[in-house]
């Protein structure tokens, strides 16, 4: 009888270790790194945000909490725009702009808290709702 238990004590530390090395996943190639990654910058998401917005001046965009913001010239109207899109890239709502600058903000960048867009002289900055945050200029 110990000898008994003795054995199947053995089958149950062995077993295991054969079948964790041979069933990875029967479908995949036995040169496949594991785990499995992807190549770098590929394409997830695409969007005719000038469609989407009416605008064909659209200059920089930032992704923060589930939303695009996008800089926009207005089609060279004025006030600039800033679009803010849906994670799926319709429009949800739009403010203006308070850069003095033709082109307005060329580009968006975001800290967490924060949105800054830059023109040719200053850095603004503004919260997630477009209210400007003089202090951080």
């Amino acid at each position: 009888m110990r000898n008994l238990i003795s054995i199947l004590c053995t089958l149950m530390l062995i077993v295991p270790a054969f079948a964790l090395d041979a069933d990875i996943s029967p479908d995949l190639n036995p040169n496949a790194q594991i785990p499995p990654s992807d190549d770098l910058w590929d394409l997830l998401f695409s969007s005719e945000a000038g469609v989407a917005t009416g605008d064909n001046q659209l200059l920089g965009g930032e992704f923060a909490v589930d939303k695009f913001y996008v800089t926009g010239g207005n089609s060279a109207g004025e006030p600039n725009q800033v679009y803010i899109l849906n994670a799926d890239g319709t429009l949800n709502t739009q403010f203006d702009q308070w850069s003095s600058a033709g082109w307005g903000w060329r580009d968006l960048a975001y800290d967490g808290t924060y949105l800054y867009g830059s023109d040719d002289y200053t850095v603004d900055a503004f919260d997630l709702t477009g209210a400007a945050v003089p202090a951080m200029n």
